[in-house]
């Protein structure tokens, strides 16, 4: 079972299906090296690519450990 395949039975998520058109995703790449992972996210975080990035929320209040 390839990775995609698991991902999608595990937590249903489809990786192989493009969400827009419903259409065939080819993976042409796997990048696993650290620094080039982080190259490439600051690249984009800086460039502000409409739509990459989930909107997120703080929880609200302080967050702290408890004691």
């Amino acid at each position: 079972m390839r990775c995609a395949q698991r991902t999608k039975r595990v937590s249903r998520i489809d990786m192989e299906t493009r969400p827009s058109c419903a259409g065939l995703v080819k993976v042409i790449a796997c990048i696993e090296d650290r620094p080039v992972i982080d190259r490439i996210l600051t690249h984009l975080a800086d460039n502000d690519f409409p739509g990459l990035w989930p909107v997120t929320q703080a929880p609200p209040g302080p967050v702290g450990l408890l004691q």
